[in-house]
């Protein structure tokens, strides 16, 4: 989904209660075309009011909620940074678990985000 997708899909839920991980979060800085599904940390009361605990986490705590959803929860453990509204992980976090994953599919975002931060002046 792009970015007015995504944003359609969020629209609905309370903006300072979630992070937008990943894929969303590079579509939401246009580091991306599009994103695949829709990853969020959300915060305790927010879990509670999607119903996430209905669900039974997978063996990395993610819970894969009916609406397409993945769902991690515990905001804390997410850095994050306000980006065109959303709070969204940040892009040197998202390198770093891209890098040590190092899956084909993690590749070009580990090329694109490289870039960006050569452009930016940061490493």
């Amino acid at each position: 989904m792009n970015k007015r997708e995504l944003k359609n899909q969020l629209k609905d839920l309370p903006r300072y209660q979630f992070v937008l991980l990943a894929g969303g979060s590079l579509v939401m800085r246009g580091l991306r075309d599009e994103a695949s599904d829709i990853d969020i940390c959300v915060s305790e009361g927010l879990a509670r009011e999607l119903k996430v605990y209905d669900q039974k986490p997978d063996e990395h705590g993610i819970y894969k909620l009916p609406d397409g959803m993945d769902v991690m929860v515990g905001m804390h453990r997410v850095n994050c940074e306000l980006v065109d509204g959303y709070l969204c992980e940040r892009l040197e976090d998202i390198l770093d678990f891209k890098q040590r994953r190092n899956l084909p599919k993690d590749r070009r975002d580990i090329e694109v985000i490289e870039e960006y931060f050569t452009q930016q002046g940061r490493s």
